[in-house]
């Protein structure tokens, strides 16, 4: 579960993004319990219809949608029950052989940091609603419950023959976590142990003192852990580490910075209709405050390991509608090391030897390039009032002010 500001600065109403998720009305943040079934795609996020900023008692917003890109809206799925203060981030278990399960942050005050993870079932066969259960009993060793100053965000995957849950934690030492638990019936759970702990240095990225949405996905024969930096007053950005896990623990944990700017927070993992592993993040700091409505989602990525390299790629369905649709100013803009196709499109891209520059009007994106990194194609796609780019092994986006001026 993340929080966050709004910028509103002028984003004229008719500029709504058409292939970046946005709420009808209302607040929305991040996204989860993202899956594919029956030939449909099923969206949840954190979904607030009747705010445009955020408070604690959120509900989850749902949509659908059968290629990634047209997307239904529905009202919202799950609702806080009386004895929480909301439903906060989570996921979404599809069993074979049983009934689909939500697992989700159920925060109570006084103490909001420490949470706890409960249950949900849906009330009807299309999962338009779904009813709020048990809170979950997750044991925890007592060196470790001592010493939990935050704890949140469940997510799930299935391994040979058991669930594993992964929760976001941060230590009253400032070192951030991930904690792990095992199920054969994801009611059950055993704790075990700690898949990976940070460790602050001076020479990788902030780590922040607690990680938000964990997730642990497997691409290309790796272990790949995905978080999101926290330090219990700011947000930070997403970070990935690249390993194997080996008796509930990653080994080979580097950690790199797959966002950058403020902008794409909270991704969340999914498999698509081909069972590619894919990521999706919460954009911060879109929103049309005169229209109604905040918060956007990115394009959906598809995922690989390159190199011993987290890899993103925007998802081929949302190309090709990029590519299909000629209005403007909706466009996509594939150009891999060589930025002559841009000229007279009113985007300036400048690169060095250490740094990504991607000027849109007034509006200016900047990722690190590290060398040897297998890059691109570099990717800038502006959507109405936003604008997104991926260099292959990072992303960056925000909300423009204006369009760019085309020649």
């Amino acid at each position: 579960m993340s929080e966050s500001t709004i910028s509103t600065g002028p984003a004229a109403a008719d500029r709504r993004p058409v292939h970046h998720f946005t709420p009808a009305q209302g607040w929305l943040n991040d996204p989860h319990g993202v899956v594919h079934h029956d030939g449909e795609y099923h969206l949840f996020h954190q979904a607030i219809p009747d705010e445009v900023i955020w408070t604690p008692r959120i509900s989850w917003g749902h949509a659908t949608s059968p290629d990634l890109v047209t997307w239904t809206r529905h009202s919202t799925a799950l609702d806080p029950a009386p004895d929480e203060a909301g439903c906060w981030t989570g996921t979404l278990c599809q069993p074979p052989d049983g009934p689909p399960l939500i697992l989700y942050t159920s925060p109570s005050p006084p103490d909001f940091a420490v949470a706890q993870v409960r249950a949900a079932s849906p009330s009807d066969g299309e999962w338009q609603r779904w009813t709020n259960g048990d809170r979950v009993e997750l044991p925890l060793d007592r060196r470790t419950r001592n010493r939990l100053a935050m704890f949140r965000d469940p997510s799930v995957r299935w391994e040979d023959d058991r669930w594993r849950m992964v929760v976001g934690a941060g230590y009253s030492d400032g070192r951030p976590a991930v904690l792990s638990w095992t199920s054969k019936d994801l009611v059950t759970w055993a704790f075990d142990g700690e898949v990976v702990v940070g460790t602050p240095n001076g020479s990788g990225p902030w780590l922040g003192t607690g990680w938000e949405c964990p997730h642990l996905v497997r691409v290309d024969g790796h272990d790949v852990a995905i978080v999101a930096s926290w330090d219990g007053v700011a947000e930070g950005e997403v970070l990935a580490s690249v390993g194997q896990l080996r008796d509930g623990r990653l080994e080979g944990t580097q950690w790199r910075q797959i966002t950058h700017g403020g902008g794409h927070y909270a991704a969340t993992t999914f498999e698509d209709a081909d069972g590619v592993p894919c990521l999706i993040f919460w954009i911060r700091g879109v929103a049309d405050i005169d229209a109604g409505w905040a918060g956007a989602l990115s394009i959906p990525y598809r995922l690989s390991v390159v190199d011993g390299i987290l890899h993103l790629e925007p998802h081929p369905n949302v190309v090709t509608a990029f590519e299909a649709d000629t209005s403007e100013p909706s466009r996509i803009l594939l150009t891999g090391d060589d930025v002559d196709g841009l000229r007279g499109s009113g985007i300036e891209v400048e690169r060095t030897a250490d740094e990504l520059t991607v000027t849109v009007s007034s509006t200016r994106l900047r990722i690190p390039l590290v060398p040897g990194d297998p890059q691109g194609p570099l990717t800038v796609l502006v959507d109405g009032s936003i604008v997104e780019v991926c260099t292959g092994t990072a992303v960056a986006g925000a909300q423009l002010s204006s369009p760019p001026e085309t020649a």
